[in-house]
């Protein structure tokens, strides 16, 4: 089995609701609890982060003369 490593930048990871993929600063109600009052999604920040390291983990790699931006778009999006 092959297997690939990723790079994943890890800014706003932790502050990306899993269940939206927004960047909120006000979810970490504490260094433990990730609570997003505008869609009700809460989790524990870790597992929360987590989710996030996956899917950006496992999303293609832009490619072509763009790529830098579209990799700067989907850290916002993601």
């Amino acid at each position: 089995m092959d297997v690939v490593r990723r790079r994943v930048e890890s800014g706003y990871l932790s502050l990306t609701c899993a269940a939206w993929g927004l960047v909120d600063r006000s979810v970490r109600k504490s260094q433990a609890a990730f609570e997003r009052g505008s869609c009700g999604h809460s989790a524990n920040a870790d597992t929360n982060a987590a989710v996030n390291i996956l899917r950006a983990g496992t999303r293609p790699a832009p490619r072509g003369r763009n790529a830098a931006q579209k990799i700067r778009e989907s850290r916002v999006a993601a």
